[in-house]
């Protein structure tokens, strides 16, 4: 879904996995739109996937919603993996310490072998609410 230049959402089932790709700009212009978007289908999976690797920037409206959707997904149990190869949207998760409730990867390629590898040592390192 488009909804202007500066943002566009896409979400898709891959096997069962729900993924949800953002491109541009994830600020606070944007967030309600991206809740409208997303906000019925969290409950659906056990498998998340945001990939943020195409967003260029996110501010604190943006890291608000990480908030909500960590807090949706830990009360399920279910696995989300966070697609960024941003230096600057990583630096974001670490600072606010959102980095240590999901795994975050650089390429979606990962993030499927991640989710589907329930030993894997990165979901040992994951705090649960």
């Amino acid at each position: 879904m488009k909804y202007d230049e500066i943002c566009t959402i896409e979400t898709r089932w891959v096997s069962d996995v729900f993924e949800i790709e953002i491109k541009g700009r994830l600020t606070y212009e944007n967030v309600q739109k991206l809740k409208d978007t997303v906000g019925s289908k969290i409950c659906e999976s056990q498998y998340y996937m945001i990939n943020l690797s195409q967003t260029s920037r996110m501010d604190s409206t943006g890291l608000g919603l990480f908030i909500a959707i960590v807090r949706n997904y830990l009360l399920k149990s279910s696995k989300l993996v966070v697609v960024n190869s941003n230096p600057n949207i990583q630096e974001l998760f670490v600072v606010s310490r959102l980095n240590v409730y999901f795994a975050m990867v650089e390429h979606r390629d990962e993030a499927f072998k991640l989710l589907y590898d329930k030993d894997h040592e990165a979901w040992k390192k994951i705090l649960h609410v």
